[in-house]
């Protein structure tokens, strides 16, 4: 067996030797090429497909990540920089579950868990250093959980507090703000930021916080609501949301009836936002009522019967006297005292603070159109102006919907104008999967038939023709055993040198044909 082995390689080498140079490189080449696109189709065909696991990572978390996926023998790939980690799709959300129960990622922020490393014998200054540091880091993760924001970094001055009689320092905070791209804060959410960090520093009042983004722009001053500049501001955004309100109110009664995006509609609303505060008293004089009453009533009327003259006085009696002296009294005395209250009327008015003024809208409403064919024989859409039954009824729905008011000075414009964009280009049809999709999709299964076709093609068709060539070289065979066939007959002396053999031949298969076709059959068998 070892022997057979043997003279087989033997006879193999000897035949690879003796193809010709050009033939043996394009059949090493293809062979090569054959194996080489199979070992890629392996790797490729089970390597798994990424996905992001984290994105925009600093570099301690990042080095945490990877670390745990290599403890865990996950395969991970990393790209822009390091700050984004992907790992097989089918692993993602594990993953993610995995490393919050950990606390990872973690951020740049230390938050409070910082007093778990904390030492026995700290003093009481590290320890309002590591809290006031942990309660920053705690406030710039609450931040970054808004959508609009990517980073954030608090810093916190705390109230000073002093041994002395001096004036204790209000506390202060600032914040840096890195916005994602495209994303802004509208006023109601920076005053959310500037409430929140307020309510969470003891002694920080909302005035005393500043936003900043890292482009060194101001954001907010904090709760200024006394401020002109907030008032200001805040009135603007009032003004904007009624016109704004005002505008949707049209788009969506018109867009029902003529279609979708034909209808273009600006408001712009005078907005009073003067407060008076009236106070008014008056006094009626006609009107009045008795509040209090005192009376004093004296009378005296008649003779008296008192003594009278003065005591001091000597007395002479005579005989003529008849009676002693006195005099006639008429006394009547009356005081009265009556006090009257005014009716008097107090009035205190505030008037309402938003009051629309005068509002001006201006709407534009597109087409219709109609379908016509040119002179070159193509479709092309020609606008018809509406009439001016159909406009006054649009510009009734209107002044219906803003609230119209002639007495205020009111004014509704509208008009019929073709936009410069037709209907088809205005359609946008919900996006479904893209050509792209379907390639990566079908990217795959078609590597896979393009090198089943290639080693066919390149690698089994050659190799089968160079067998069927050379195969009689790599295998020593035995031939098969003839069969009986009819031996032809040998005249004597036909043995001799001299006698013709193609005579011979000749002369036998004419005395016997079916011997002589019988023995052609065989050669014809022997020869496949």
């Amino acid at each position: 067996m070892a022997e057979k082995e043997k003279n087989f390689l033997q006879q193999f080498i000897q035949v690879f030797r003796a193809i010709p140079p050009g033939k043996m490189i394009t059949f090493v080449f293809t062979i090569a090429l054959v194996v080489g696109g199979f070992i890629a189709l392996m790797i490729w065909a089970n390597r798994p497909d990424f996905q992001v696991l984290y994105t925009s990572l600093d570099t301690a978390d990042a080095a945490r990540i990877t670390e745990m996926l290599q403890e865990k023998k996950i395969p991970f790939q990393l790209k822009d920089g390091g700050s984004t980690v992907l790992v097989p799709d089918d692993m993602v959300y594990q993953l993610r579950l995995d490393l919050a129960s950990e606390g990872i990622p973690r951020g740049q922020h230390v938050g409070f868990e910082i007093f778990q490393d904390m030492s026995f014998g700290a003093t009481e200054f590290e320890q309002k250093l590591k809290y006031q540091q942990a309660l920053q880091g705690e406030l710039a993760r609450t931040i970054i959980q808004f959508d609009a924001v990517s980073q954030a970094r608090v810093h916190i001055v705390s109230s000073g507090d002093s041994l002395f009689a001096e004036p204790e320092r209000p506390a202060t905070a600032s914040v840096v703000l890195r916005l994602h791209p495209g994303r802004s804060l509208d006023q109601r959410q920076l005053q959310g930021i500037v409430n929140l960090v307020a309510r969470a520093v003891k002694g920080l009042k909302p005035e005393n916080v500043t936003l900043v983004d890292m482009a060194g722009g101001l954001l907010s001053k904090g709760n200024e609501g006394g401020s002109a500049d907030s008032l200001s501001r805040a009135q603007f955004s009032y003004q904007q949301k009624l016109e704004r309100s005002l505008e949707n109110r049209i788009q969506t009664m018109l867009e029902s009836i003529i279609g979708l995006n034909r209808v273009v509609a600006r408001v712009s609303a005078e907005v009073d936002f003067e407060q008076v505060n009236i106070l008014e008293e008056r006094f009626d004089p006609d009107s009045s009522v008795i509040r209090s009453e005192q009376r004093l009533k004296e009378t005296s009327a008649g003779p008296s019967n008192y003594a009278a003259g003065s005591p001091d006085l000597q007395t002479q009696v005579t005989g003529n006297q008849t009676g002693g002296a006195g005099s006639s009294q008429n006394f009547k005395k009356e005081n009265a005292v009556i006090n009257y209250e005014i009716n008097k009327i107090n009035k205190q008015i505030t008037n309402s603070v938003g009051d629309i003024k005068r509002l001006s809208a201006a709407v534009i409403i597109d087409g219709p159109y109609t379908t016509e064919k040119d002179a070159a024989g193509k479709t092309v859409q020609t606008f018809v102006p509406r009439n001016r039954r159909e406009m006054k009824t649009f510009e009734d729905i209107i002044k219906k919907a803003i609230g119209f008011n002639e007495e205020r000075g009111d004014q509704v414009n509208v008009s019929n104008i073709s936009f410069a964009f037709q209907s088809e280009e205005m359609a946008f049809p919900e996006r479904g999967m893209s050509w792209t999709d379907y390639a990566r999709k079908a990217a795959k299964p078609l590597f896979n038939v393009l090198l089943v076709v290639l080693f066919f093609l390149f690698a089994v068709r050659p190799f089968k023709k160079w067998l069927n060539k050379n195969g009689d070289n790599l295998f020593t065979r035995a031939l098969p055993p003839g069969r009986d066939v009819p031996q032809l007959s040998a005249e004597a002396g036909g043995g001799r040198a001299d006698v013709d053999e193609n005579k011979q031949l000749l002369e036998a298969a004419s005395s016997n044909p079916d011997a002589a076709a019988q023995v052609i059959r065989g050669w014809l068998s022997e020869g496949r």
